[in-house]
């Protein structure tokens, strides 16, 4: 089981346990998610400028759903529907 949520100090805390037993806890900080982030949207959308992509990356880490994700997956889901419609345009 894996449990995700926001430390009172900003940080993605992650709770692993088996069979109801607790792990000990990994975090994340805000900073260093959004810049994993920003580094995965730079890598599959090089047209926008790099200041664009942190305040995306920051907004990514705004939206509880997609902070719940690794950083890496909240960007590539987040940019599904912009490589889809790019897909579709090529044909």
């Amino acid at each position: 089981m894996r449990i995700l949520w926001i430390s009172e100090l900003g940080r993605l805390a992650v709770r692993v346990g088996n069979d109801g037993q607790e792990s000990d806890m990994q975090t994340m900080p805000a900073r260093e998610w959004i810049n994993a982030a920003a580094g995965r949207l730079s890598q599959r959308w090089r047209t926008i400028d790099s200041a664009q992509i942190d305040s995306l990356a920051a907004d990514l880490w705004g939206d509880e759903k997609l902070r719940a994700m690794d950083p890496e997956q909240a960007a590539d889901e987040w940019l599904a529907p912009v490589n889809a419609e790019a897909s579709r345009s090529l044909f």
